[in-house]
């Protein structure tokens, strides 16, 4: 029983047989603002391919529960936080998915940047790909689910998950839209230190404000050395040394004024002492495509 308990944990699968973490203290938590967007169109598309992928072996279609959508979108933000792979589907709050209640089964799959994985087709094919994620998606007591599809921190980051329950759905989830959202996440200390977030200034592309420029991204490094993973940069202050090279928005937004380097002060809200700074050279071309 141990190997097979240790063999769902290495391939990511929780049950809802799995035995809850003592109660944590609020005292040591920490709260994250999350702003993600959440593609409502390409989770009806992967409900439709996985009911596919069901109706194929002869199993019953399954509802998208309103609820447990809104439970895989906040895991999608809280994944931003923390994977912890000794637990794969611990919170960050230190508490296990199975605290949502009628979750009996959770799928979960990273998009590392942008491009990768942006399909409905490519999302289900990988999870069909693997083992354990096919295991949960023709899952046979199943009768409802829940699917995030979300991009994070301006579309640097984003995770899609599926919450399955053994339930009917009690309010079907009809949305077909695209929308963007704060989803708080209660962090433990462990896994969000004081000191632990890093910033890169960089020219992309920023979902949330649908333009291409320069900005700051703050991220979050975790105590278990597994890269790093994407905050709000709403959740942050910003401030410029030098306006007559660059100035900067509450979102972070650089906007160049002259060529020449400058350096923000970037400061958590919540936390006024997390403080860090960052550098930029400002080039010609820069102020040539995002001055004025």
């Amino acid at each position: 029983m141990k190997k097979i308990w240790k063999l769902l944990l290495a391939f990511s699968i929780v049950l809802a047989s799995m035995t809850a973490v003592s109660t944590v203290s609020a005292a040591v938590l920490d709260t994250l603002t999350f702003s993600i967007e959440q593609d409502y169109g390409k989770s009806q598309e992967v409900l439709k391919l996985i009911n596919k992928e069901r109706k194929k072996r002869g199993l019953n279609a399954l509802t998208m529960d309103k609820t447990l959508t809104k439970y895989a979108i906040t895991r999608a933000a809280e994944l931003c936080v923390v994977v912890p792979w000794r637990s794969p589907h611990k919170r960050p709050n230190g508490s296990l998915s199975r605290s949502y209640g009628t979750v009996v089964y959770e799928c979960c799959q990273e998009r590392k940047d942008v491009g990768d994985l942006v399909s409905a087709e490519q999302v289900v094919d990988a999870y069909m790909s693997s083992p354990p994620h096919k295991a949960g998606i023709l899952l046979a007591s199943a009768r409802s689910v829940g699917i995030s599809f979300v991009s994070a921190n301006d579309g640097l980051y984003g995770h899609y998950v599926l919450e399955f329950s053994n339930h009917q759905a009690k309010s079907k989830e009809r949305s077909k839209k695209k929308k963007t959202m704060n989803v708080k996440v209660k962090s433990l200390r462990k896994y969000l230190p004081k000191k632990a977030f890093f910033l890169e200034a960089r020219e992309t592309y920023s979902v949330t404000e649908k333009k291409h420029g320069i900005f700051i991204c703050p991220f979050v490094e975790t105590t278990e050395n597994i890269g790093k993973y994407a905050v709000s940069p709403k959740d942050f202050t910003y401030k410029s040394n030098n306006k007559a090279i660059a100035t900067i928005s509450k979102s972070g937004t650089i906007k160049p004024v002259a060529p020449g380097k400058c350096t923000f002060t970037v400061t958590l809200k919540t936390n006024p002492k997390m403080k860090k700074k960052v550098s930029y050279t400002v080039t010609e071309t820069d102020v040539e495509r995002y001055g004025g």
